[in-house]
């Protein structure tokens, strides 16, 4: 139980992905697409277009949603869309000493799975459920506990 708390009031500086991808708004969904394939990621950052601009986010579930079934909503070249067109903005961000327990709270009132982490106004990462995830994954296996 004590590994968990520590888990909860960790920073997400310490959880975060680093290493973030990101696109221009202005690219083509199918080189969002092909970005998030040759890194092996499930959400891609959408650069600010100028200082006064913020960041955006695509995500699979935007790719799924707004390109592979767009319903009602379609586009004359669904491959051929700028990403700016799909992407979610702006997107929710939270300071690198933000505690995990406060980051999935966030994330489960906004109904989101990612924040973005920024010191000042650079990007400087991204919280996943999934890294949260993988680090109580990661905990020692209390023996006691049947499975």
């Amino acid at each position: 139980m004590d590994q968990l708390k520590k888990i909860r009031n960790t920073p997400v500086s310490e959880l975060m992905a680093k290493d973030v991808v990101s696109i221009d708004g202005s690219k083509m969904v199918s080189e969002a697409l092909a970005l998030m394939k040759k890194n092996g990621v499930t959400a891609i950052v959408v650069n600010p277009r100028n200082e006064e601009d913020t960041y955006g986010i695509v995500t699979e579930a935007d790719i799924l949603k707004k390109v592979v079934d767009p319903g009602e909503e379609t586009y004359t070249d669904l491959w051929n869309t700028p990403v700016y067109y799909i992407m979610t903005k702006p997107c929710i961000m939270v300071n690198p000493g933000m505690r995990v327990k406060y980051a999935l709270r966030m994330m489960g009132r906004q109904k989101i799975r990612r924040l973005l982490v920024v010191d000042g106004n650079r990007l400087v990462g991204l919280l996943d459920e999934g890294h949260v995830l993988a680090a109580v994954q990661a905990l020692p296996v209390n023996k006691d506990v049947a499975l």
